[in-house]
């Protein structure tokens, strides 16, 4: 069975949006202080703003940052949770 082949009622479907939105609430309490800690420059919040919506290079263009910096800094993140790989890209958790 592959996740296309579910169908749900729409009471379960209403339970699971509710779970997912507690769970969001639970998992930025967790996320808080390490995004306080990895974002501690301008610079880095506009790297992570634009993180899954721009490539390091588009990013590198628009801020001082270099491509390899910002490359390194996804690699840290995903260490520290805050990103996952989906092939070639990074994405934010949340």
């Amino acid at each position: 069975m592959t996740k296309n082949d579910l169908h749900f009622d729409a009471e379960t479907k209403d339970t699971l949006k509710n779970i997912e939105h507690y769970l969001k609430i639970l998992v930025m309490k967790y996320f808080e202080p390490i995004l306080q800690e990895e974002l501690d420059t301008p610079e880095k919040k506009a790297v992570y703003k634009y993180t899954g919506e721009k490539t390091s290079r588009e990013i590198a263009k628009i801020s001082p940052l270099s491509q390899p910096t910002i490359s390194r800094l996804w690699v840290r993140w995903e260490k520290r949770g805050l990103l996952k790989k989906e092939g070639q890209k990074f994405k934010k958790v949340l």
